[in-house]
């Protein structure tokens, strides 16, 4: 790929494609552990402390794994020569 006469290198490509297939694997598990935690509380109208723990966790994961890994080289500035760089400065 071509970017303003840049030509990128697999390495580069790797580090910024990678991060964004772990974020989206990230996504999906902190999705699938809220929806558990969401039918235990419909079904029994509580739950314990661990799991009030961890859905905060879970959480916290969702956020990371979505804006730091997921969006990652996204909301670079198109000028800094980064692999699939399509930001400006406010989203960098």
């Amino acid at each position: 790929m071509d970017h303003q006469g840049y030509d990128f290198d697999s390495h580069e490509k790797a580090f910024a494609v990678i991060p964004k297939i772990g974020g989206v694997l990230s996504i999906i598990g902190s999705l699938l552990i809220l929806r558990d935690v969401f039918l235990k509380f419909k079904k029994h109208k509580t739950i314990p402390l661990t799991t009030k723990i961890m859905t905060l966790i879970t959480v916290a994961n969702l956020a990371l794994g979505f804006w730091e890994n997921f969006l990652s080289t996204w909301m670079v500035p198109k000028d800094s020569n980064a692999f699939l760089a399509w930001g400006n400065v406010t989203t960098c």
